[in-house]
């Protein structure tokens, strides 16, 4: 079979690391699966947060195009910088007053450049450009009306994290990011985006779900049974995906059901602000109880957390644009039980519930989840639930799976008229 071109356009790639580079990532694997020969146009090394160098040994580095920036975080690379904690750059609104639509449009014009070499010397079928930063739609925007190529603008946020009302100072800006997000609608001949509530946000668009990596979740194994239960705490917990109602639930329990609590472990692996997640433990006396592991590279993250006979999981009900945790699917492939603290009405709360012995609740019932969590410690210790590794729920948000529904929108694509 004839390999058709793809060019995906993204800044976050491996080296580095995140969230952000998981649907990209997935792309890059799975594409060649059905037949697609997939180029990723990047930037060049850039200062970050965070880097999982790991990450391109699963991908065919010949592949991968990297251009130049003027952007401030290629440029505090250039100039020694390596790794920064995520408010250096973009200390949001005030970084916004000086570029538009992001801090990444010194990429752009380098972008488009190298973006133009790729164009004549393959024959693209598509291109995908996938943000944040919004800088990506401009070089996708730029490639596919020179070379009238169809162009799928992907959104894997609003904006950003939030909708552009929310992103910036002036009302300029705000009238100048509307009229762009209008243009890029207009001019793609398609937008994508991760979920429902994206997708009603922006109008026209299809939303396709993020999804686990096919590989990492097969590291998942099922907990030996032991005398005690743990509650993984996997990933980032913050401001937006709160701990401590989880905390209070445990308070309650010491009250009310101290047998149960007293065979309840915590174990912590992700990145988070240890010295405020410890000051949190030790307000609730839980400090002895939880295993602090911080940040680790995925597998080894996996492996450990695997021990775990539930997980918590939280998004704050209040706030206005959640946006789904990328993390609640592998959560769903490991087949435990979740307990999340998020809107009962919400779409997260709609993935939880997938598994019959998870748990959805809010602030102002913390008694009513520690008597759910009492008598699920009773069934773990009674081997009364089945865990299954990759359960039938969860296999529709394999990374295989949310490729492949990339692919059937490549179809319609390929075999409809359409003109630029």
């Amino acid at each position: 079979m004839t390999e058709k071109n793809i060019l995906l356009i993204c800044y976050y790639f491996p080296p580095l690391g995140g969230a952000g580079i998981a649907r990209p990532m997935a792309l890059m694997k799975h594409l060649s699966e059905f037949g697609y020969n997939c180029d990723v146009l990047t930037v060049k090394s850039v200062t970050y947060r965070v880097y999982e160098p790991e990450l391109l040994y699963e991908i065919e580095s010949d592949n991968i195009y990297r251009a130049g920036s003027f952007d401030p975080q290629r440029l505090l690379y250039l100039l020694g910088v390596r790794k920064i904690k995520p408010t250096t750059i973009d200390k949001r609104k005030n970084i916004k007053s000086r570029f538009f639509p992001d801090s990444k449009i010194g990429w752009v014009r380098p972008a488009v450049r190298l973006g133009r070499k790729l164009v004549k010397a393959k024959n693209y079928t598509v291109i995908i450009s996938t943000s944040p930063p919004m800088s990506v739609h401009l070089v996708g925007r730029k490639l596919s009306q020179e070379f009238k190529i169809p162009w799928i603008a992907d959104f894997r946020d609003y904006w950003e994290s939030q909708p552009f009302e929310e992103c910036y100072d002036n009302e300029n800006d705000i009238q100048k990011a509307s009229q762009l997000l209008d243009e890029i609608k207009q001019q793609a001949t398609l937008v994508t985006t991760v979920s429902k509530l994206n997708a009603e946000y922006l109008k026209d668009a299809q939303y396709i779900y993020n999804s686990y990596d096919d590989e990492l979740a097969g590291e998942w194994s099922v907990p030996v049974s032991e005398k005690k239960v743990t509650i993984g705490l996997f990933g980032t917990f913050d401001n937006l995906c709160p701990i401590e109602p989880l905390f209070k639930v445990l308070a309650s329990m010491r009250e009310k059901y101290p047998e149960s609590f007293d065979k309840i472990e915590l174990r912590q692996v992700g990145r988070v602000d240890r010295e405020w997640f410890r000051d949190l433990l030790n307000k609730y006396r839980l400090l002895e109880k939880c295993q602090l592991y911080g940040f680790l590279p995925r597998l080894q993250a996996v492996k450990i957390i695997s021990k775990a006979s539930l997980f918590y999981l939280s998004l704050d009900p209040k706030i206005k644009y959640p946006i789904i945790p990328g993390r609640v699917f592998l959560l769903l492939a490991s087949g435990r039980p979740i307990l999340g603290l998020t809107s009962k009405e919400g779409e997260l709360a709609n993935l939880i519930m997938k598994d019959r012995e998870s748990f959805v609740f809010s602030e102002n019932e913390i008694e009513i989840t520690a008597g759910y969590l009492n008598k699920l410690v009773d069934k773990i210790l009674n081997n009364s639930i089945k865990i299954e590794v990759m359960p039938e729920y969860s296999r529709e948000f394999s990374s295989l799976k949310m490729t492949e529904k990339f692919v059937d929108i490549f179809k319609k694509i390929e075999n409809a008229p359409w003109s630029l």
